[in-house]
C-alpha cells in the first residue's frame, strides 16, 4: 500500500508541478519584457542568477535531505517556488525579479535530488524507471493544455498566469504536508543534529563516491556538457526561427500562432514516441549496460537534429528537427534519472544527485555567455552549431560508461 501510495503522490506531483510551470512559462519571457522591460542584458542575468545560485546551493540542500528528511526538502523547494513566483507577478520590478530568482534558485536545489531519492526510497530502486517513464508520458499530455490556459490568461494580464501558478505551487504545498508519506526514509538520529558534524560527514561521503565512482565520474562529466550546450539553444531557438527561417503565408497567423502549433506538435510526437518506445526502455530497467547505450543513442540523435536545425531554412524542416530533438530529451531524462540513481548508494543519493546536478548548473552558467557572443558578434546559426557541438564529448563520455558497465556485468 505505501508503496502504491508513494507512487500516486509522486505522478501527482509531478503532473501538478509541470501544469502549474507550463501556466506560467507560457508567458514569463513576455512578462519579463513588456511588463518588467528587461533589456537583453538582464535577461541573461536573470538566468545567470539562477544558475549561478543553484550552483551554490545545491550540495547544501543535498545535504539536507540525507541527514533530516527528503520530504521536508520538497515540501520546503515546493514553497519557495510558489511565494517566489507570487510575488515576480505581483512587482514588476527589475530588482525584485532579480532577488527572487535566488530563492527560485534555492527552491529548485531543494527539489533537485531529493524528488529523485524520496521515490527510490519509498518504492524500491528497481520500479523507479518504470515511474519516471508514466510520469514524463502524463506531463507530456498535461504541459499542452496547461500552456493554452496560460496564454488565454495572458490575454488579460501577463501577470495573472504566473501569480496563478504561484499560488497552485503554495496549495500543493500544503497538500504534499498531509498526502506525501516518507516510510522508507532513516534519518540522522536526534542526538546526532546538534552540531555540522554530519552534515559535513554526509557531504565528504557524497564527494568520494563520485570521486571514487567512475559512472559517477561519466554522470557529471554529462551534465556539464549538457549544461555548457542548453543555456545557448534554450535563449536562442526563437530567434533563429524568427531571423533565419521564412514562416508560412497562412490567413492572419502571426509567429506567436506558429509558436503555440509548434509547442502542440513537439508535445504530441513526444508522447507518441515515448509511447512507443516505452516497452524497450522499461526493458533496460535494471541492465545497466543497456540503459547506457539508449542513453547514447539518443543523445546522438539530439546532436544531429541540432546541427542540422542551426543550418535550416525551411520552416517545416526546422519544426520536423526539433520534433525530433524534443521526442529524444524526452526518452532520455527518465533513462538518466534511472541509471543514477541505481548507481548511488541509498545513504548519501541525494547528496551525489545534487552534486552530478551541480554540473549542469556550472555548465549554464559557464557556456551562456560564449554562445550568446557567437550569436550576437557571428550569427544565430553558429551559435546554435556550437551548442550542438558543445555535447559531442558526451558521446566518448557514454562509450566509458558502457565499457564499465559490460565490465561490471562480467564481474558479477
Amino acid at each position: 500500500m505505501k508503496k502504491s501510495k508513494a507512487e500516486r503522490v509522486y505522478l501527482f506531483m509531478s503532473g501538478a508541478t509541470t501544469a502549474f510551470d507550463s501556466i506560467m512559462f507560457a508567458v514569463m519571457s513576455l512578462y519579463f519584457v513588456q511588463k518588467v522591460h528587461l533589456d537583453p542584458l538582464q535577461l541573461v542575468l536573470v538566468g545567470t542568477i539562477l544558475e549561478g545560485t543553484i550552483l551554490v546551493f545545491e550540495i547544501p540542500t543535498g545535504v539536507v535531505a540525507d541527514v533530516f528528511s527528503r520530504r521536508l526538502s520538497i515540501l520546503c523547494g515546493i514553497f519557495l517556488l510558489g511565494i517566489t513566483r507570487c510575488i515576480q507577478g505581483a512587482f514588476p520590478i527589475a530588482m525584485a525579479i532579480f532577488c527572487t530568482e535566488v530563492l527560485v534558485g534555492i527552491g529548485y536545489t531543494f527539489l533537485s535530488g531529493a524528488t529523485q531519492a524520496w521515490l527510490a526510497d519509498e518504492v524500491g530502486e528497481e520500479n523507479v524507471n518504470g515511474i519516471f517513464l508514466r510520469s514524463g508520458q502524463i506531463n507530456r499530455l498535461i504541459g499542452l493544455p496547461a500552456s493554452l490556459i496560460g496564454i488565454g490568461l495572458g490575454t488579460i494580464s501577463l501577470a495573472i498566469p504566473i501569480v496563478l501558478g504561484g499560488a497552485l505551487y503554495l496549495l500543493l504545498a500544503l497538500f504534499l504536508l498531509f498526502a506525501m508519506p516518507e516510510e522508507g526514509f532513516c534519518p540522522t538520529p536526534q542526538e546526532e543534529r546538534n552540531t555540522w558534524q554530519h552534515l559535513t560527514q554526509t557531504l565528504r561521503d557524497g564527494i568520494k563516491a563520485v570521486q571514487v565512482s567512475p559512472i559517477l565520474k561519466v554522470v557529471v562529466g554529462v551534465n556539464l556538457f549538457v549544461g555548457l550546450a542548453s543555456e545557448g539553444f534554450d535563449r536562442l531557438w526563437e530567434a533563429h526561427l524568427l531571423k533565419n527561417v521564412a514562416f508560412p503565408v497562412f490567413g492572419h497567423w502571426q509567429p506567436v500562432v506558429w509558436f503555440g502549433v509548434l509547442n502542440v506538435l513537439v508535445s504530441l510526437f513526444s508522447f507518441i514516441v515515448v509511447w512507443g518506445f516505452g516497452k524497450r526502455v522499461q526493458a533496460a530497467n535494471g541492465n545497466l549496460k543497456n540503459t547506457v547505450r539508449l542513453l547514447a543513442g539518443f543523445n546522438a540523435v539530439v546532436i544531429l537534429s541540432l546541427v542540422l536545425f542551426a543550418w535550416a531554412t525551411d520552416f517545416w524542416m526546422a519544426i520536423g528537427l526539433l520534433m525530433v530533438r524534443g521526442a529524444a530529451l524526452s526518452l532520455i531524462y527518465p533513462l538518466f534519472d534511472a541509471w543514477v540513481v541505481q548507481s548511488v548508494d541509498p545513504k548519501v543519493r541525494a547528496t551525489v544527485l545534487s552534486i552530478t546536478s551541480q554540473g549542469n548548473a556550472l555548465g549554464q552558467v559557464a557556456g551562456g555567455p560564449g554562445i550568446g557572443a557567437i550569436g550576437k558578434y557571428r550569427s544565430l546559426k553558429w551559435a546554435l552549431f556550437g551548442s550542438a557541438l558543445l555535447q559531442l564529448p558526451n558521446l566518448w563520455l557514454y562509450r566509458k560508461a558502457y565499457q564499465k558497465e559490460a565490465e561490471d556485468e562480467v564481474i558479477e
